[in-house]
């Protein structure tokens, strides 16, 4: 009798097991073909997910590879141009500063002819008025003289200043 007992509590945990496609569980009564293979059907198309969202990031590290290739190029040539534009730029500072000082000596020289011929800060209907207030025609020839030596003494100097 007990082994009666035994034996039909035995076949009721077996028949009161649920039946898996997993061969690790369910034991020897409980594994099923029919579930193991729609777990391996499951199971190949998780493969195929996981290798399509693989695929796809494959691509995208290439894109993203072929962009990063690019654009360490763009800034090579980005730097060479800025490199350019800074040493344009320190050239034409050093031109500037030799135009000031050349500006600087040439308002010196200007100054300096303005004190030694007054009549330069004159304009040119002044200078004609006091040419006719002159008393003699000597004193106009003599003031025609003097404007024309220091005409060419000025563009002598105008022609060494350029």
């Amino acid at each position: 009798m007990l082994k009666r007992v035994i034996y039909s509590l035995f076949l009721s945990l077996l028949s009161g097991c649920e039946t898996t496609g997993d061969p690790t569980t369910g034991g020897l009564y409980g594994w099923s073909e029919e579930k193991a293979k729609q777990r391996q059907a499951q199971l190949n198309r998780r493969v195929v997910d996981i290798e399509a969202q693989m695929n796809a990031i494959e691509e995208e590290n290439q894109e993203l590879e072929s962009d990063k290739v690019q654009l360490t190029q763009l800034i090579v040539i980005q730097s060479e141009k800025l490199n350019a534009l800074i040493a344009s730029h320190d050239a034409l500072l050093g031109k500037i500063e030799t135009y000031k000082g050349l500006e600087r000596i040439n308002q010196t020289k200007i100054s300096q002819l303005k004190t030694r011929y007054p009549w330069l800060g004159l304009s040119r209907e002044e200078v004609l008025r006091q040419f006719q207030e002159a008393a003699s025609e000597s004193r106009q020839q003599q003031m025609l003289n003097q404007l024309e030596s220091e005409l060419e003494s000025l563009a002598q100097e105008i022609d060494m200043i350029l």
